[in-house]
């Protein structure tokens, strides 16, 4: 799993660390320039092979890194479509939860992105979510394939995709 690049802060020392442990991975490779993950990596016990990042390897600043992802979600949803999907024909659950989800309010997650997973869990497509109510989720998306599981992420976005919570 490459991980995003988020390793100075405090909260991003404890992200990690919940992160391997939850993951439990066999071997953790870790790219680095000056040694830049080892406060990390000393508080896991998991075989670590440690290699020095690219020279050419760009260094971004936290609002870089967001402005990024806002493009890449733009490109990748440039062509959107409008997916409706009743809810009682789909699993829908949190990307950190395997149980599926009540939604008891119609706009608790307006705006929420989502991975629309096929029968296997692969990821079809990601989505953003539009509406949900009197019991269909309406989904932006590039795909027209219809999803079996809606898993919902942590990240808002604005209907011009941009990230606001």
């Amino acid at each position: 799993m490459n991980t995003d690049g988020w390793v100075k802060e405090d909260e991003a020392v404890e992200h990690k660390r919940q992160l391997l442990d939850s993951l439990r991975p066999d071997l953790v490779l870790a790219l680095s320039l000056d040694h830049e993950l080892d406060h990390i990596l000393e508080l896991q016990n998991r075989p670590t092979l440690r290699l020095e990042a690219s020279s050419f390897a760009l260094t971004r600043t936290r609002e870089e890194r967001k402005k990024a992802r806002e493009e890449g979600y733009r490109r990748f949803l440039k062509n959107p479509k409008h997916l409706d999907l009743r809810l009682n024909t789909i699993k829908l659950r949190m990307f950190n939860a395997p149980q599926q989800q009540r939604l008891d309010q119609p706009t608790t997650h307006r705006g929420t992105i989502t991975g629309l997973l096929d029968e296997n869990g692969e990821l079809l497509s990601i989505g953003r979510i539009e509406r949900i109510g009197n019991g269909i989720v309406r989904i932006t998306t590039s795909t027209e394939e219809t999803p079996r599981t809606v898993e919902l992420g942590a990240v808002v976005l604005s209907t011009r995709f941009d990230e606001i919570g």
